[in-house]
């Protein structure tokens, strides 16, 4: 089978890797551990390499089992081809490619199996072809033939006692080496004429530890290294080969290696501009000249070396240039001209890295490391936001910024800015300079041990990780080694995990070795290791070279006396900074297994290798050679990218850290004291903006405490700019399907994106690609959304104003145009992308659709919004529109917040008293008795009766038409009514039934709207307030027909508002009559219609009402009183006599007289301030009762009096029920007097006798 169609095998083959240490898998699973021999490994690995023939059973056997009798190892053969059997077998096929007879075995190739030693039976040419471009003709999602190439055949695998096995697995051994060494060769050739030198390097480092003696594949490295731009790692190379072909063989490299080395040293071998090869970080499909908003930490140094000729002043000078741009480049710059000797160098572009900040720091400590003895260096350091497009920093005030900041810099001196040390923390350490124009500057100092993060005491569900890692941590105490691949994106907690296990490994007697990967170092190998030598020898970053082999041989014998002679020359090229080469792998392996061996016999050791992501392909190796050494270690490998690693790590259990749910992402916030000052619903957002990513979420809350409200839940804290937009710009030419998507919103429709972006070809391919980078997950019927909307967010903001508007603009048109279906369901979207885009006309037209489909649908606090965007635009262009349609969208708006906040909206009432200014100024009657109405009813709802009555008495005599003439009557009911005249209320609103009867429903509105949802409907909200007002005139049967009628109606009109106002009144009817039973039902109706569509009040009027009527039916329900009476008083500013007379006959039914008696004091006096007679005939008796509850007899002149007070009060009224009661009071009162007297003088009586 060629390589082509075993690439065409189906994903879930069985992927069969022989080269270096052996791994079988299907699809993610490893099938090591289902392998119960290791002869079926060996047997494994002869079938499949001696695949041109049958084996006959004899042959095997004896292969295998030499010192066993014939039959004794027929029987084994027998059990070890069962389990063969059973591991190649898939749920579709039985054992495919295992041919089994009574006398021979065989194993044909199988599309069903990918085994990677067949690749190289073909010739380097054939594995390799010509490349296209800079795209390999290899598939580059295939990665294992690379992958395993320069690893020993069955790395690590021997049967021993089997020594014709041996022989042949040497002599196999040393074929697959040679073909690799060939492969290797074909492919780094490959790479380097395709300019893509970090794979160049990464396969020339493996054929150096191959064959470091090769000298072809030495120049290779040198040319790999000087075109990348690293000239001065390209001559240590030279230099190191030299030494070691000097050692080795005594002799010096030839011809060719050395005119190399001197074109590269003079500079004939350059490095290759950015047109000329792809940049090693960043994706082949970056386009440089599309303008963008970006973060970019910018160095500028300057290196003067003195030099007395002129001549070799210029020499030196464009060699030590040559060599800073070395040096920054190695660190992550992008190093540029600048005036005068003066070098800038960008870091963060053209790809985001989230270190880059730090990168900076970091290069330039190394500039004042290596450069500082032979010229004076000063360095400046600024990072901020700018425009990237085909130069880093477009309009250069970053980089006069740190040009300047340079300036400031003595001889020798860092001097960074106030915001590049916001971003850098605790890393490094600072001394403060005097303040310039530019703020607060620092000198660096150096470098601080690395702080740890305070939000890593913080860790929330994780519960059943962290006890998975524990049980590991049990097997490995146990003598069972253990490894753990923790994968999740950026910021989802993994280093806080590891933190956490960490102190229980080192508080429970365990040792830890930590590996750190750095995306800088990813070319070097065994560079983590290296990392964790030097920390542990106290090696610093400015020890020279003599200093730093002492201390790491003062350290190998103070740690491994044993081991001295052996690991210093292993190691010391690790450490060396003039040592590049690892000249021998394999004694260095088997040297850290021994090592690792001997400390985990003292104790349990946790071997941690830390952003995994960033290791370099040896590292790997090492990590996977460790695990299959079966040492009693526990590895951890912590990656954003799981697949990659497992691939190099064999036997690894996996746990995939997934965000937190809101739940925890509650409990998060709380537990951080920048959130304490946040309200509820401040937290909310911030919740909805991480998707539950705990570093989203703790820097949003930093960032919103130091913030507050302003802006905070807006931006994107500059912590987690560079992680955002490092995942963004490694998706190279897709980016732009992102941003668009992102004009879009959190969520769009794949049809419409298309259309938006004017390209009809099949989006689906970068759609798919964008899902598999964690950056959007799709929802099925075409449409999508964004993980996680601070990933939206940033691809949003990364766009310049003009891109922005014109993508929005486009979207708009596309949704009226091509999909007008969408707009009239969803008009606010369009509004949205209409006044985003800059076509305020349009967008106008749409705020203002969208508002009255939000009233429509009862959602006011849609409708305000949706009112207020549109009135913002009329209000600043008036030239788009007239004063009529201003105020139109006046009152709607004004509709919309009563219907959102209440009738005592007091944003609503100072939008019509600007409106009323608006009508009486432009003469229009119209509009004044709108405004009028309006005004009415704030007046009404804040208690403003006397004013209000007024008002009404003015609406009635101008009213010009059966809407205006309903409201007026209306509003001289509801009046009338709240000041207690009943009569008058009950004839003008059946005068009102009587219109309201005739008029269309669109006519029955409050406030004569342009449209139905202007107000409440007057025949539902009439017909409640005359059913209360005849109850109180005593006529009980008609009250209850026309409140049925009041409930029928409210049902049937569509306006869920009204229908809540009828079922109130119909739970305060039957509080009226004493009814708790009928009041909880309706109150209990209300508050759920209400709660449904977002109505304050009627939800603190159904509260209130149902917790009075458990009251009266025997449960307490104290705190849901507090809460119905805190919600309405919120709502409904008038409404403090109906409050606290509930309340107070509440208070009496659960037998607290005293708190009634207090209630009732403060009903009184509010009735008296706000000219509210209603109810007040009502609370004099209820006094009366509470006061004789509390004194008893000795207050009954007292509540005499306030009887008679309520008696004439209710007679005026004529409010019959209320006299009634009164009468009943006056009659216990008075037979509780001639009992009395009847006692006193059977008293007397009994005294004289």
């Amino acid at each position: 089978m060629s390589p082509a169609e075993h690439n065409a095998a189906p994903s879930q083959q069985l992927r069969i890797q022989l080269l270096g240490p052996a791994r079988i898998r299907r699809g993610e699973h490893d099938l090591g551990p289902t392998m119960k021999y290791r002869r079926t490994l060996a047997l494994l690995a002869y079938l499949a390499i001696e695949n041109r023939a049958a084996h006959s059973r004899e042959h095997l056997a004896d292969l295998l089992w030499p010192q066993l009798p014939a039959d004794a190892g027929k029987a084994n053969l027998r059990q070890v081809l069962g389990n063969l059997g059973h591991l190649l077998s898939t749920a579709g096929v039985r054992s495919p490619g295992l041919q089994v007879t009574r006398h021979s075995v065989a194993l044909d190739q199988h599309p069903a199996l990918w085994i990677d030693v067949h690749l190289l039976d073909a010739a380097p040419v054939q594995i390799c072809r010509k490349c296209i471009g800079s795209q390999c003709s290899l598939n580059p999602d295939e990665r294992s033939l690379t992958d395993g190439l320069g690893q020993e055949l069955l790395a690590g695998f021997s049967l021993p006692g089997c020594e014709a096995f041996a022989e042949w697995l040497d002599r196999q051994r040393s074929f697959f080496r040679q073909r690799s060494i060939d492969a290797l060769h074909r492919l780094a050739d490959c790479s380097l004429e395709a300019g893509r030198m970090d794979d160049a390097l990464d396969l020339g480092r493996r054929l150096e530890t191959l064959d470091p003696l090769d000298e072809l594949n030495q120049r290779r490295l040198m040319r790999a290294y000087a075109q990348h731009g690293l000239r001065e790692r390209a001559l240590r190379q030279f230099e190191t080969f030299a030494s070691l072909m000097q050692r080795e063989l005594g002799v010096p490299p030839d011809t060719e290696t050395a005119l190399l080395q001197k074109s590269i040293a003079e500079g004939t071998l350059r490095a290759a501009r950015a047109d000329e090869r792809p940049l090693a970080s960043a994706p082949s499909q970056h386009h440089p000249g599309t303008d963008e908003y970006r973060s970019l930490a910018v160095l500028c140094c300057e290196c003067i070396a003195p030099c007395a000729d002129p001549e070799d002043g210029v020499l030196h000078h464009r060699n030590l240039r040559r060599d800073v741009i070395e040096c920054l480049t190695a660190y992550g710059g992008h190093a540029v001209s600048a005036p005068g000797q003066s070098l800038i160098a960008y870091f963060g572009w053209p790809v985001a890295r989230d270190s880059a900040p730090a990168d900076a720091v970091r290069a330039a400590l190394a500039l004042h490391r290596r450069f500082g003895a032979q010229a004076q260096v000063r360095i400046g350091l600024h990072w901020g936001r700018t425009i990237s497009g085909e130069t880093p920093d477009e309009l250069g005030e970053l980089s006069e910024t740190a040009s300047q900041l340079r300036l400031l810099a003595l001889g020798g001196d860092t001097v960074i800015s106030e915001h590049m040390t916001a971003v850098t923390g605790e890393r490094f350490s600072y001394q403060p300079l005097n303040a310039t124009h530019s703020g607060a500057v620092y000198r660096v100092t150096g470098i601080t041990p690395s702080p740890v993060s305070a939000d890593r005491s913080i860790m929330l569900g994780r519960g059943a990780e962290m006890t998975h890692l524990l049980a590991h941590w049990s097997e490995t105490k146990a003598g069972n080694g253990r490894t753990v691949v923790i994968s999740g994106e950026a910021g989802i907690g993994k280093s806080t995990l590891l933190a956490h296990f960490f102190r229980h490994a080192l508080s429970n007697g365990g040792a830890l070795r930590a590996f750190i990967c750095r995306p800088e170092l990813r070319l070097s190998p065994l560079a983590p290791l290296g990392g964790m030598i030097e920390e542990r020898s106290g090696i610093g970053p400015d020890d020279p070279r003599a200093a730093r082999r002492q201390k790491l041989l003062d350290y190998l014998q103070r740690e491994w006396p044993d081991k001295v002679g052996t690991a210093f020359p292993l190691i010391v090229d690790l450490i060396d900074c003039d040592g590049e080469a690892m000249h021998n792998k394999e004694a260095l392996f088997r040297l850290l297994i021994e090592m690792f061996n001997d400390l985990s016999s003292q104790q349990p050791v946790v071997l941690a290798l830390e952003d995994a992501h960033w290791a370099d392909a040896t590292t790997l190796e090492l990590i996977d050679r460790l695990a299959l050494a079966r040492l009693p270690i526990m590895t951890l490998v912590a990656t954003r990218e799981e697949l990659p690693v497992r691939g190099h790590v064999s036997q690894a259990s996996c746990i995939r850290l997934g965000p937190l749910d809101d739940g925890l992402a509650h409990t998060l916030l709380q537990a951080l004291p920048a959130t304490a000052a946040l309200d509820a619903q401040a937290r909310d957002e911030l919740i909805r903006r991480a998707g539950g990513i705990p570093l989203y979420l703790h820097e949003l809350a930093t960032l919103a405490g130091e913030r507050g409200h302003d802006g905070a839940f807006e931006d994107i804290p500059y912590t987690l700019q560079a992680v955002l937009r490092e995942r963004i710009d490694r998706i190279g030419a897709d980016a732009h399907v992102l941003r668009a998507a992102a004009v879009l919103g959190q969520r769009f429709e794949i049809d419409i994106l298309a259309e938006a972006l004017g390209n009809h070809a099949d989006l689906s391919p970068a759609l798919e690609r964008l899902e598999h980078n964690q950056l959007l997950v799709a929802e099925g019927d075409g449409n999508y959304r964004f993980t996680h909307a601070l990933i939206r967010d940033a691809a949003y903001q990364s766009m310049t104003r003009v891109r922005r508007t014109a993508l929005h603009l486009r979207v708009a048109t596309v949704l009226t145009a091509v999909f007008p279906g969408v707009a009239e369901k969803r008009p606010e979207v369009v509004a949205w992308q209409a006044t985003s885009g800059g076509d305020l006309r349009q967008g106008l037209f749409w705020w203002d659709k969208a508002g009255r489909l939000a009233a429509r649908r009862q959602a006011a606090t849609d409708a305000v919004a949706h009112y207020r965007n549109a009135l913002q635009i009329a209000e600043s262009h008036p030239e788009l529109t007239s004063t009529a349609t201003t105020m139109a969208l006046m009152f709607d708006l004004g509709d919309a917040l009563i219907l959102s906040e209440g009738f005592g909206s007091l944003t609503a009432r100072k939008l019509m008293e600007r409106a009323l200014d608006i009508a009486v100024r432009s003469d229009d009657s119209t509009g004044r008795f709108m405004a009028l109405a309006r005004l009415y009813q704030s007046d009404s709802s804040h208690c403003e009766h006397a004013r209000g009555l007024e008002t009404a008495q003015l609406l009635h005599d101008s009213a010009t038409n059966n809407s205006e003439r309903m409201f007026a009557l209306f509003a001289l009911g509801n009046s009338n009514f709240w000041r207690g005249n009943f009569a008058t209320s009950r004839d003008a609103l059946v005068r009102l039934h009587q219109l309201a009867e005739r008029a269309p429903a669109t006519e029955r509105n409050w406030f004569g709207g342009r449209s139905w949802h202007g107000g409440d409907d007057v025949a539902v909200t009439g017909q409640s307030f005359l059913g209360l007002t005849l109850w109180f005139l005593g006529e009980q049967t008609e009250a209850t027909s026309t409140l049925a009628n009041a409930r029928r109606l409210g049902a049937a009109c569509g306006n869920e508002h009204s229908h809540c106002f009828a079922l109130s009144f119909s739970a305060l009817f039957e509080r009226f009559r004493g009814n708790p039973t009928g009041a909880e039902r309706y109150a209990r109706m209300v508050r759920s219609l209400a709660e449904r569509y977002g109505f304050t009040l009627w939800i603190g009027v159904g509260t209130l009402i149902e917790a009075w009527a458990q009251v009266h039916q025997g449960a307490l329900a104290g705190s849901a009183l507090e809460q119905g009476s805190a919600t309405v008083h919120e709502a409904y500013r008038g409404g403090g006599v109906t409050v606290l007379s509930i309340c107070a006959e509440a208070q009496l039914a659960m037998g607290h007289p005293q708190q009634a008696l207090t209630l009732i004091e403060r009903a009184l006096l509010t009735a008296e301030e706000l000219a509210e007679q209603y109810y007040v005939a009502e609370l004099l008796r209820l006094r009366a009762e509470a006061l004789l509850l509390i004194h008893g007899d000795k207050q009954c002149a007292t509540a005499r009096a306030w009887l008679d007070q309520a008696l004439e009060l209710a007679s005026r009224q004529h409010a019959q029920p209320l006299i009634e009661r009164i009468l009943a009071n006056q009659q216990r009162l008075n037979c509780n007097d001639a009992q009395g007297r009847l006692q006193d003088a059977h008293d007397a009586i009994a005294d004289a006798g």
